[in-house]
């Protein structure tokens, strides 16, 4: 969809993608502004580009883009207002064709985060679940949130004191580094810089998860604490990664 302003009030913008990733990305055009207001919402349940001109507004409480893969593109300013949220991959989300998949057994850094393309087009192929490419200035006050966020060729970042980037518990319920558990369910801590924490409990004893990564490039996703097929658990942290502009 391609528009010259789109101005959302108190409304709802709901994509299915269909779960085929052959076909699931949107695009969502403007060249002057977007601006989302009074708990307004883009949803994908694939993947959305949102690209435009002008200014990327979301002004305040319930204000909401997301998809499972997200990337905002060629905007002069995003502005994520307080109570906000710009999110991807999309919480609680169904396993499908379109759902990004983390890599969570490499111990390598995928050379796209080294070297990421120079085009901002939506790329299932990627290992980013949330780019914001090619802005001038994003201004945080509310939520930015994912696995895998990239910030390509930005200038600035500014986050207020109410506003937060987080990937936290988004990264691997496996991964490099997961701990290990028995059957009866004693486990221990994921591994990361160092070490999981080892697991003790009445006479029975288990190791945590191994250290891996670089000190000096950090670009794993975190592991998690144990078996990956327990309702409860837990997820290590995901990648926030930054491209500074030219």
């Amino acid at each position: 969809m391609s528009v010259k302003v789109h101005l959302m009030w108190n409304s709802k913008m709901l994509i299915d993608g269909g779960g085929d990733s052959l076909v699931a990305t949107s695009l969502l055009e403007a060249s002057n502004l977007v601006v989302l207001k009074e708990s307004s919402v883009i949803h994908s349940n694939a993947n959305l580009g949102v690209h435009g001109q002008g200014l990327l507004n979301l002004s305040g409480p319930g204000d909401l883009i997301e998809a499972q893969r997200l990337i905002l593109s060629l905007f002069y300013s995003i502005n994520v207002g307080p109570g906000s949220v710009l999110r991807g991959p999309l919480e609680n989300a169904s396993d499908n064709d379109v759902t990004p998949r983390l890599y969570c057994e490499r111990q390598d850094c995928p050379m796209e985060l080294l070297h990421p393309p120079e085009d901002c087009n939506v790329n299932s192929s990627l290992p980013f679940t949330l780019q914001i490419c090619r802005v001038e200035d994003i201004i945080v006050e509310g939520l930015i949130e994912g696995s895998v966020i990239h910030f390509h060729w930005v200038r600035t970042v500014v986050v207020h004191c109410s506003g937060m980037i987080s990937a936290s518990g988004l990264g691997c319920t496996g991964g490099v580094g997961r701990g290990k558990v028995f059957s009866n369910g004693l486990g221990g801590g994921g591994g990361h810089g160092g070490n999981g924490g080892d697991g003790y409990y009445n006479g029975s004893y288990i190791e945590g998860g191994v250290a891996y990564g670089d000190a000096d490039l950090p670009c794993e996703l975190g592991s998690g604490s144990g078996n990956v097929s327990l309702p409860g658990a837990t997820a290590g942290g995901g990648i926030i990664d930054k491209t500074a502009a030219k």
